[in-house]
């Protein structure tokens, strides 16, 4: 069969059995799928005879009718199964009715395979197929289909220039080959939504032995600038229950999922990231509070609250310095819509002070006791969405991260969302690998505070990693210009122009970076990689020689350095201590094991013991390009070596 895989079969199977007993009459029918060897041929109850007529009329891809015990069976071959066209799959029919002439089998047994057949790939089609953005009808049949105790796992893709079944499946390529990189991860179509003609979603089914590792991959990978060619937009991995689980429930928890992310401003999210903030905040509940409050949100400006309720709470009915209210679990959120003729009256912080005074007054904790500290627990952030780079929609979250940020600071702060605020959520969006979304958070920071040395940093970082250098230069130059005692500016700023190539302007930063703090390790180190790389091997051994010695922790890199240091004065047995001591803490260390094998192949004559450490350099496949020449000049003295062992033996 073109287009159906083992997976369609599990999912589509039953609903193409149910939609069979419209037209044919049996008690029982079973999907089934060979595993090779002993489970080659569906079990059925047959005769030893038509048993082996079965499996003849099978093998060659025929269906067979039973006359005797009534049984059916229709075999398929299924795409990615084998190479070989044959069957591996089939609907087994018991208990069909003898209403026909035992010589018609013949004629409408092949009629009722290509029925089948095609109700397969019809309904494929179907279930595929859904409304923009909603959970379609292939996923939910799948969780149902599939089994056991472990989570179903589905990737939900959405952009602008989504083009075809084309474009899907080089989605799902290029999504498989990522999320493999680690571990092997299969991905499947689960289904696509069209907005006005256009496709502009898909989702995928992730299927891996390691659910946790899937989401450690997803984190990892900055899947919105791999997948930047495809328009996609927001990636959203969720997390449904495997079994019967009901449809309605599994697109709410889809919905809600998808709310909580937009409102938090993630364009990557998944439910591994809502439990990380909810177990890392104690905030049960975060994103039904969204949900509601999406749902009861005022329309025009608005002004949002958000607070966290040590024990439980109870409040109740429009009243109070809001016009809307919102609780799940601990978490609360309060709304005002605020005219524009009293916004520049309204103020954010003295409101975020009376909702601070009435949640204390309607705060009821557990058991009815007063808890101890209750005032100095109790938190609240507070935005609108008329402040700069917000919306009507965003207010919420960025309520929650104005109350994040209180959080953070502790002693029971109100915080208005301010560029500190921004940074924390470009920083949250880092970790997440959504870089974009952080740049222009760093950006609406900067709208507001543009001489923060902090926020330049983060953007000068969130550039680098986009690979835009020149830009992550300005910024870190700005950081500098911002605050001339910034450490981090001065030291970021020597690493992107070490990375442009320009040593002895990265140089001088670094110098900068060491006047600010004398004796810092990670500066230290970085200038002695200068000066490696600028062939100032003796300054290079004074510096790192000062680093370690005054420095407790173990510095792999510090001790590479100097090891490099020392292998290029000639002080071999000083290089090979500085090597030998890397890899006791790397052992795998490329950069040592090829200067230790050059050191015993050209100083000790030890070639037997160079080639053991060339053989553990080739094992790990590869030689960056700045070890290429240390990596030719060794092969040559192995070469040499081989060539004179030749001539002895001649």
């Amino acid at each position: 069969m073109t287009g159906i895989s083992a997976l369609d079969f599990r999912v589509l199977g039953p609903a193409t059995l149910q939609a069979l007993r419209a037209v044919l009459a049996f008690e029982k029918g079973i999907c089934w799928i060979g595993c090779g060897g002993n489970e080659s041929f569906p079990p059925v109850g047959m005769s030893s005879r038509q048993k082996e007529r079965a499996r003849t009329a099978f093998a060659a891809g025929r269906p067979f009718w039973d006359l005797v015990g009534t049984t059916v069976i229709v075999p398929l071959s299924l795409s990615g199964r084998n190479g070989v066209r044959r069957p591996d799959a089939a609907f087994v029919l018991e208990g069909v009715r003898k209403n026909l002439h035992p010589e018609e089998p013949g004629n409408w047994l092949p009629l009722l395979g290509s029925w089948l057949a095609a109700k397969l790939e019809s309904l494929k089609h179907e279930y595929l197929r859904g409304r923009d953005g909603r959970l379609p009808p292939y996923l939910s049949a799948a969780v149902r289909a599939i089994g056991g105790s472990a989570d179903i796992y589905a990737l939900h893709v959405r952009g602008t220039r989504l083009c075809g079944e084309a474009s899907r499946q080089d989605l799902r390529a290029v999504l498989e080959s990522r999320l493999s990189a680690d571990r092997g991860v299969r991905v499947a179509e689960a289904g696509h939504g069209y907005y006005r003609g256009r496709l502009s979603s898909a989702w995928f089914l992730i299927d891996a032995d390691d659910n946790i590792q899937v989401r450690e991959l997803l984190s990892r990978f900055p899947l919105p600038l791999l997948l930047r060619p495809f328009g996609v937009r927001e990636i959203y991995l969720h997390s449904f229950p495997a079994g019967e689980t009901d449809r309605e429930d599994l697109t709410r928890r889809a919905d809600e999922l998808e709310n909580a992310a937009r409102s938090l401003g993630f364009p990557v999210f998944s439910t591994g990231v809502l439990d990380s903030l909810e177990e890392r905040f104690g905030c049960d509940g975060l994103a039904a509070v969204f949900g509601r409050a999406r749902a009861g949100c005022p329309g025009g400006a608005i002004a949002a609250a958000f607070a966290v309720i040590p024990g439980s709470v109870e409040i109740a009915g429009e009243q109070g310095p809001f016009h809307c209210c919102s609780v799940s679990g601990p978490c609360v959120m309060f709304l005002r819509r605020v005219p524009a003729s009293s916004r520049n009256r309204f103020s954010l912080r003295r409101w975020g002070d009376e909702i601070r005074e009435f949640v204390l007054s309607v705060a009821q904790p557990r058991g009815g006791r007063k808890e101890s500290g209750l005032k100095h627990k109790l938190h609240v952030g507070v935005a609108a969405s008329w402040q700069p780079g917000l919306k009507g929609a965003l207010a919420p979250g960025a309520a929650f991260w104005a109350w994040v940020h209180a959080y953070m600071l502790g002693k029971g702060e109100n915080v208005v969302f301010d560029a500190v605020t921004w940074q924390l959520l470009g920083d949250e969006l880092m970790v997440y690998g959504a870089i974009q979304a952080a740049g222009r958070a760093y950006r609406n920071g900067l709208k507001i505070d543009a001489r923060s040395a902090a926020i330049w940093n983060s953007l000068g970082v969130c550039l680098a990693r986009l690979g835009r250098k020149r830009e992550a230069e300005r910024a870190f130059e700005a950081a500098c210009s911002s605050d001339p005692s910034d450490f981090m500016g001065f030291y970021n700023l020597c690493g992107i122009r070490q990375s442009l190539g320009r040593l002895k302007d990265a140089e001088k930063a670094c110098r900068q970076a060491l006047d600010l703090c004398p004796g810092e390790s990670s500066a230290m180190v970085r200038l002695g990689q200068l000066l490696v790389e600028s062939g100032r091997y003796e300054e290079a051994i004074e510096l790192l020689e000062s680093a370690t010695a005054g420095s407790s922790a173990e510095l792999p890199v510090a001790w590479r350095l100097l090891g490099t240091a020392f292998y290029n004065t000639g002080r071999w047995s000083e290089a090979k201590q500085a090597f030998e001591r890397v890899l006791k803490a790397m052992k795998d260390d490329t950069s040592s094991l090829l200067h230790l094998a050059a050191g015993y192949a050209e100083h000790e004559g030890d070639k037997e013991t160079a080639r053991r450490l060339a053989g553990a350099i080739m094992r790990k496949g590869h030689v960056s390009p700045e070890l290429g020449r240390l990596y030719a000049h060794l092969t040559r003295l192995l070469a040499e070596s081989s060539l004179d062992k030749e001539k002895a033996d001649g």
